[in-house]
């Protein structure tokens, strides 16, 4: 009897994990995946091919490292709406460092060193000011949109750094640049997220902030750790996204927050807290990026992609809101 009662809650429990609710909220971004894909083939006539998906994917590195940024901020329970300005400012300089003839790793350093700052900024308002994430980064997203209209005057410069232009365009390995930088910011993640104690604070925080500070976690550190190293990630983003387009300026990276929010939602970032996974956020930037690569291709307004995304963001909150629940 009791081998057959152990059995029998074996299968009840079986079938609880597998119900069809509980396999969506699993695999959400996996089957909208399949959704698009598939949208996309009948209005085609044409399946996508796994080389399409990776296509795709290869072609937006700089999306990909910039949703990693989003996510480690919103594992913490914060939002970053400032991340497109902040794109913008660290481009606008690396276009001032150009035209003042400053050695390439000047810029590189200047790029990086400008993300950290505004990262930072973004921590000290929200971690030491209380000020509530959505109100700081709105705030700060109106600075760097002034400081980066400033500094390039509203213009954009052909920039001369062998170095950033050779990130898209030449290999190590045979592998281009700008795929080790994300491999890296890969790396970083995992590492961080699984493997170390500053991950475990992160999650901790986002789970329940008051219980995280009585185990004694020091809050106000890791969350201005946690934006400086998100700052640092939109910077590679930038140096990314300045290479492809071959110019610098305050124009790249506009609207970039909303892409990555939309991507990290997708991703099933909000409830990385407690289960942090990587590949669910690469499918997030795969989905916003078909949507956004395919419309044009098969005759579709590029403007619909605005009501597309919209459209699985709200889904993928919902499934956020029910899974909280």
């Amino acid at each position: 009897m009791s081998n057959k009662g152990a059995l029998m809650e074996h299968v009840r429990n079986w079938k609880k994990n597998w119900t069809i609710q509980k396999l969506w909220e699993r695999y959400s971004a996996l089957f909208l995946l399949i959704i698009v894909a598939g949208l996309f083939s009948i209005h085609s006539g044409e399946i996508l091919q796994f080389s399409d998906f990776m296509g795709i994917l290869l072609g937006n590195t700089a999306l990909m490292i910039v949703v990693l940024g989003i996510a480690f901020v919103m594992i913490i329970g914060g939002i970053d709406l400032s991340v497109g300005y902040q794109i913008s400012l660290i481009s606008a300089v690396i276009a001032m460092l150009s035209m003042e003839k400053l050695p390439d790793q000047m810029m590189i350093v200047g790029a990086l060193f400008v993300g950290l700052l505004c990262g930072l900024l973004n921590g000290v308002l929200v971690a030491y000011l209380n000020i509530v994430p959505f109100a700081a980064t709105i705030a700060t997203q109106i600075i760097f949109r002034g400081v980066s209209y400033y500094l390039s005057n509203g213009s954009m410069v052909s920039y001369r750094s062998d170095v950033i232009r050779g990130i898209t365009k030449s290999t190590v390995l045979g592998i281009r640049g700008d795929l080790w930088l994300l491999f890296l910011a890969l790396l970083i993640f995992v590492v961080l997220m699984h493997f170390s104690f500053l991950g475990k604070y992160m999650r901790a925080i986002g789970l329940n902030e008051e219980s995280a500070q009585r185990a004694g976690v020091k809050i106000k550190g890791v969350k201005c750790f946690t934006y400086s190293l998100a700052g640092l990630f939109y910077a590679v983003a930038a140096i990314i996204m300045t290479s492809i387009r071959g110019y610098a300026g305050s124009e790249i990276g506009i609207g970039m927050e909303i892409t990555g929010i939309t991507a990290a939602y997708i991703g099933g970032v909000l409830w990385q807290a407690r289960q942090p996974n990587v590949i669910r956020l690469i499918l997030g930037v795969l989905i916003v990026s078909m949507i956004e690569n395919r419309l044009p291709k098969v005759g579709i307004n590029s403007q619909v992609q605005y009501i597309i995304t919209g459209l699985i963001l709200v889904v993928a909150m919902g499934i956020h809101g029910r899974r909280k629940q």
